[in-house]
């Protein structure tokens, strides 16, 4: 028997064309245990976090993106009094309404 630790697993492709299915190569298809952030760091396998506040001016501070919801098939977000909504395939492609 073979058991694989990690977090990231491999990717198996099944079919052709447009009945390409893309999928994760985990033990009997699905992940044995599901592990957050949260759960890593309360169980003592995470030694700590380091946080990045980036030094941006004012100017660029303004122009960003802000996530006002998402969904399986819907991102929108927030900048300023815009709203642009981005779309997700099939195929998980994105596109965008920006």
């Amino acid at each position: 028997m073979i058991v694989r630790f990690g977090a990231t697993f491999p990717d198996i492709v099944e079919g052709k064309g447009k009945n390409k299915c893309v999928r994760k190569d985990y033990y009997r298809r699905q992940p044995q245990f599901d592990l957050n952030a949260v759960d890593s760091f309360n169980d003592g396998l995470v030694k700590g976090i380091d946080i990045y506040y980036p030094n941006l001016p004012e100017e660029q501070a303004n122009n960003r993106y802000i996530v006002d919801s998402v969904t399986a098939k819907k991102l929108i977000l927030r900048r300023g009094a815009k709203l642009p909504r981005l779309a997700w395939r099939k195929s998980r492609r994105c596109r965008c309404g920006i």
